[in-house]
């Protein structure tokens, strides 16, 4: 503080208080934040550029890179599979809500007997390719599902089937402005309002051309007739492959795990050498008309041959010495601690548990496994509600009722609501878990429906059962410790 201030201060301390925040916020504005700054010390190149030129720019090496790590690399392949059980596991199901639980049956059989014969290829039903497309999605960044019209023998079938694409079937060079109304963007149409209004997509895919004839031209396929799954991170319009922030560490790691198997097999080439002095001259083979020679420096076998390539276990004979030399394999006692690091960050950037994706349990507690398969479920839940079930389960269900109405087995005033049942998570500690739910329901927090559904169950489907597992019981006098209309918690019966 300097002497005007100090006289400010002493003739009016409200005006010197503005001078002093002034003057700290002015300090802040000059210093900036350090992390835009330009210096030695940040020698940082950032992109500033689109999202999706970005991806446009690069996509075709991160899926090739990406595809190549879930083939040869067993963690990637085992974080994939890992995000594919839990995201899909045996399938995420539609549940209906008519208000009429006879008509709530009737569609339910019908979407289940269509998704037997979803798949064109006849090789899934619905749930095996709701796990093909989050492993594309995973693997490739993005994948597409068309819905396709047919003809079905069987009238109460609805007739339509949907089939997968990958993201190289999308015509990424076609990149055009349409009027003042329409542009073209890496192969996808939109308005003014960035509305999708079409797909341009091969017939085949790029690198297939002439192997399953068509043309090579891409085609506009309706929005309305296509699926897009994919995790738009930023505000984008393709998806890129989830190893894309471990691609170089994944790779790296490989390498230098490679690299410490190399090693060890060079080490084990050479188990020792017997160094021979001018006394013990080695004589040669004997070659044709002539003496056996007398060999010189250099390393032989025990057959007085030439050593000209090391295999494992080899024991090798030099001239110029009298010793014998064993080989010292060299241990790096960092080799472990490195590749875990490794490791770990590859976990964190595919966004996999590192036990589940290491299969690595040595230092796991119930903590430690309990805090983790939280986090990782509160993920898997996004993914499943924000992700999945409205780009690909909710437009494939409306192409069911589409066709449903069209062949009479849905009204078309009838007003159908569809909530979807997630694969259950088991249990980390049954006993607790159970004893929470069942506090919840008491004291009226959950619902017992809202707890079936979160374990993964079908509300209407358990009341039936319970419904007629308990008719079944009363007919024939049965009274089971587990019945609570009977017994209480504490194992007495009840007076009636």
């Amino acid at each position: 503080m300097n002497l005007i201030d100090k006289t400010i201060e002493l003739f009016s301390p409200q005006y010197g208080l503005k001078r002093a925040v002034a003057r700290q916020k002015m300090n802040i504005v000059k210093r900036g934040f350090e992390g835009a700054a330009r210096s030695p010390r940040f020698d940082w190149k950032a992109s500033e550029g689109s999202v999706n030129n970005e991806i446009a720019a690069s996509i075709k090496i991160l899926r090739a890179r990406s595809h190549d790590l879930a083939r040869n690399n067993e963690l990637i392949t085992k974080a994939i599979n890992t995000h594919v059980d839990n995201i899909v596991g045996t399938g995420i199901v539609p549940k209906v809500s008519t208000g009429n639980d006879e008509r709530d049956k009737l569609i339910e059989e019908a979407f289940a007997r269509w998704s037997e014969r979803a798949d064109p290829s006849g090789q899934l039903d619905f749930y095996g390719q709701q796990a093909q497309a989050v492993q594309t999605m995973i693997e490739s960044g993005e994948v597409f599902a068309r819905k396709r019209v047919v003809r079905f023998v069987d009238e109460l079938t609805v007739p339509f089937q949907v089939q997968l694409f990958e993201p190289e079937y999308i015509d990424e060079q076609k990149n055009e402005t349409k009027g003042k109304s329409k542009k073209i963007v890496n192969g996808i149409e939109f308005d003014n309002r960035n509305n999708r209004l079409a797909y341009w997509m091969f017939a085949n895919h790029p690198s297939e051309q002439g192997l399953g004839g068509g043309s090579s031209a891409s085609k506009r396929v309706p929005a309305s007739d296509v699926a897009h799954l994919y995790e738009p991170q930023r505000i984008q319009h393709r998806g890129v492959p989830w190893v894309t922030p471990v691609i170089t560490n994944a790779r790296d790691l490989a390498d230098y795990m490679n690299s410490e198997i190399y090693r060890k097999k060079l080490e084990a080439c050479n188990v020792g050498v017997l160094r021979l002095n001018d006394d013990n001259a080695m004589i040669g083979p004997q070659q044709e008309g002539g003496k056996e020679p007398i060999l010189g420096a250099g390393i032989y076998d025990h057959n007085g041959s030439p050593v000209e390539r090391m295999e494992p276990g080899s024991y090798v004979i030099a001239r110029g010495g009298a010793d014998l030399k064993f080989n010292n394999p060299m241990i790096s006692a960092a080799f472990d601690p490195v590749v875990m690091r490794y490791i770990r960050g590859i976990a964190a950037g595919i966004r996999c548990p590192y036990e589940l994706m290491s299969t690595d349990y040595m230092n796991v507690n119930y903590s430690s496994s309990r805090s983790a398969m939280l986090g990782y479920r509160r993920f898997v839940r996004r993914m499943q509600r924000l992700i999945v079930v409205p780009q690909f389960c909710v437009p494939v269900w409306r192409w069911f009722l589409e066709y449903a109405r069209l062949i009479g087995l849905v009204r078309e005033e009838e007003i159908i609501s569809v909530s979807w049942v997630y694969p259950n998570f088991e249990h980390i500690n049954p006993i607790d878990d159970v004893e929470a739910d069942i506090k919840s329901v008491r004291a009226g927090f959950k619902s017992r429906p809202q707890v079936i559904l979160e374990n993964g169950g079908d509300p209407t489907k358990v009341h039936e059962e319970t419904v007629e597992d308990h008719k079944r019981l009363d007919k024939d006098k049965v009274i089971l410790d587990s019945d609570p209309r009977y017994v209480s918690q504490q194992g007495q019966k009840h007076k009636h």
